[in-house]
This record gives structure tokens, sequence and C-alpha cells, in this order.
């Protein structure tokens, strides 16, 4: 069944399902509900009116912001070969694992193909790096890997930084075509009229996995790996700078590395002790509380909650998107945490003003005026899953 889009604002209503049963009652906050994603929603970005979604169906989106319809959506990955084994990849596994974008509107995506694209403001392939890719072997020869999906990028200046499972990180040019350093060959053409280079302007390489990035504006790169350390690294150099202890290393390390409006880092540990923490980026401290301005441990009801994404707005509050661990059948929770009753002296704290969402869900990014949020319905039975609905929503800040 076809799914449609419910745009009625302040209405009580439900969305309509793959399997065409009713999800859930909306609470009528909601500004819009988006429901055209088929799969899990990895990552999503707003620029302006518009918004960007990375989704495991394979799809890079463009919706309107203001009325949540869809602008258009991009698949020309899918036409990469990759093989797993003696086994290609089908279209359907190539979901969208990241989305970024830069001051003109283009956009960049990261997916299992192993590769980076930029794609214009309308939809179009500019680019691609395909630098992440592991080493081609004759399909009688292959054996089964673990792909090098990009996991995360970001873009601040004239280059865009990509993660990759192979505990990586690669510095691009916007435009690799004004590259004719020996280091950074000019992209050649490929049979498909696509620009495509393989060579980084730099790579980092980590003994840890890399989990995320986030570049401050004319300053440097923060990355958290899973061993709990956060690390500074030159954007010029892709040398290490600094790195700081920040979770214990037991606990399943770094989820996810943002900025607030200061350009203070936050970064936040999902899996176990469930805690975020608001780090001085310019400290050279590289252990103990000094580089914490404040931590937070969220009070919650939720089954073993895990903290989904995390985001900062202009004014510096904190927003954290909340699910039951373990896959419990219950409704997310979305948490604000307020930049004026944080302390600044390293000191832990818990409260903050809460929503229940209909449901859990795993992505969050907010504006001055809106919340925009990825849920996910789990399937009944034994083997739940996140497929059989995938909504966006947009909620005003005045639903807390």
């Amino acid at each position: 069944m076809k799914r449609r889009t419910i745009l009625k604002v302040g209405a009580v209503a439900g969305t309509i399902g793959a399997a065409g049963c009713l999800s859930s009652l909306r609470s009528g906050d909601e500004r819009w509900v988006h429901t055209d994603h088929e799969g899990r929603i990895h990552d999503v970005v707003v620029d302006g009116d518009a918004l960007y979604t990375a989704c495991k169906d394979g799809y890079v989106r463009k919706i309107d912001a203001e009325t949540g319809e869809t602008v258009w959506r991009y698949s020309d990955h899918w036409t990469a070969e990759r093989w797993e084994g003696s086994r290609r990849i089908s279209e359907r596994d190539y979901p969208v694992q990241a989305v970024a974008t830069d001051d003109d509107g283009n956009v960049y995506i990261g997916a299992r193909t192993e590769e980076v694209r930029k794609i214009s403001p309308d939809g179009e392939t500019v680019w691609r790096y395909t630098g992440h890719v592991l080493e081609e072997t004759p399909p009688q020869e292959r054996t089964p890997r673990i792909d090098n999906r990009v996991l995360a990028l970001d873009v601040q200046g004239n280059a865009v930084f990509s993660l990759a499972r192979a505990n990586e990180m690669h510095k691009l040019p916007l435009e690799p075509t004004n590259y004719t350093d020996d280091d950074v060959p000019t992209a050649t053409v490929t049979e498909d009229d696509v620009p495509t280079f393989a060579s980084p302007l730099w790579t980092y390489e980590d003994d840890s996995t890399i989990r995320d990035v986030t570049v401050v504006p004319d300053g440097e790169a923060y990355i958290g790996t899973v061993d709990g350390i956060l690390r500074r690294i030159g954007v010029e150099s892709g040398r290490e700078r600094w790195s700081f202890e920040a979770f214990d290393p037991h606990s399943d390390g770094l989820e996810i590395v943002t900025r607030d409006a200061n350009d203070r880092i936050v970064a936040y540990n999902a899996t176990v002790d469930n805690e975020v923490q608001n780090v001085d980026p310019h400290s050279e401290h590289r252990s103990g509380d000094e580089n914490s301005r404040w931590k937070f441990y969220p009070e919650t009801e939720l089954t073993i909650p895990d903290i989904i994404d995390v985001d900062v707005d202009t004014t510096g509050d904190v927003y954290l998107f909340l699910r039951p661990a373990h896959q419990h059948a219950e409704p997310g929770k979305l948490l604000r945490v307020d930049h004026d009753r944080t302390p600044s002296d390293g000191t832990s704290f818990h409260r903050a003003e809460t929503y229940e969402t209909d449901l859990g869900g795993t992505a969050l990014a907010v504006t001055d005026e809106y919340l925009y949020y990825a849920e996910h319905e789990l399937s009944s039975g034994l083997f739940q899953s996140y497929e059989p609905v995938a909504n966006l929503v947009s909620l005003p800040k005045s639903a807390f």
C-alpha cells in the first residue's frame, strides 16, 4: 500500500504503514509527519528550508521543511557493483549511513557502497570518491568480509571529512578537479560521466573504531572512538593534537560528537552509562574532570534506556532522543537540557524537560523553532525489527 504524508497541523491522526495498519495515534503536537521512508533513518540534517535524510532503504531524500513533502530521492549509488564473498550486493543492500551539506546547498552522502558522493541541490551527482573502497579481487577469489561503509561525514570550509569502518578518517576537497598535486590527482571521468577520484588530501588512522566526527569552524576536527577517547585532529596535518579519556573504555565508547553554539564539544556515551558531557575543546588536560563543563545522566522510566542521538540549538540548549534498549516496545522520549541551568564546574546533574514520543527512534536534528526526529515502530513477534514504520516528524519546540 502506498504511504501517505500527514500535513495537517494540530490534528490527532494516525500514519499508515507498509502493511496498511495504523501505526500509532498522534499526540496532536506534530507540525507534520513524513511517512515515505521504508527503512531505518540513519541520519537527518537541516539546511535552510530543506531536510536531508540517509535511509536504510537506499535513498537519500530532500524534504521540504515547511510542508514535509519529498522534493527528490537519490539512488544513483545503486549502480555501483559490490561483492561480499561470492554474493553480489543487491540494490536494497545499499543503505545510506550519513549525510551532510555545505554552504552552497550541495549534499554529501556516505553509504554501504564504500563511496562518498557529492550531490547538487537539484539531486544530481557531482562527483564520487572511492578512496574508502577495499581492494577488489576477482569473484572466485573473494571471501566474506565486513564492508568498509562510510559511517559519518562533516563539512567545514573547503573540505569534507569522512569516516569509514576501517578506522580511518579522510579529508576530501569539495572540488577535486581544482587539485593537481601529486598526492591528489585530478578527478577522472568514468563511463557514466561522473568525475571520480580516490586519493584524499590526508588520511588519519586510529587503533580503535571511530564513531563520529565534528569539525569546529576555523578550528580542528574532533573524533570519538569506541575506546572512550575523544581526539583532536589537526585539519591541515591530519595528525592527532590531543586526546582525552572521556568515558570508561569498557562502556562501548563515544557514540556522537557534536558542538554547541560556542563551539564547545558535546559528546555522549549511549550504551552503558548514558552519559552526556560538555567538553572544553581547547583544553590540554588528557584525563580527569578538568575538561568537562558538565555531565548529564538522564532520569527516565524507560526500560534500560539508550541515548540514540543528540543535537544542540543556537542558544546552547541540548536535545536528546532516548529509546528503550533491547527493543522493548515502549514510547521514546525527547529531553531538553536548558543551557541556562547547566553547571560549568564539571558537576553531574539529572533533570531535564521531557516530551514523550509515540514511538522510539534513531535520529534527531534541531533548529531555532523545530525538532525533526526519526521514529520507528517495532514489529510484533519473536524477531523484532525497525522496518514496518519509519517516520520523520516535525515537532515545534513549544511542545515541551
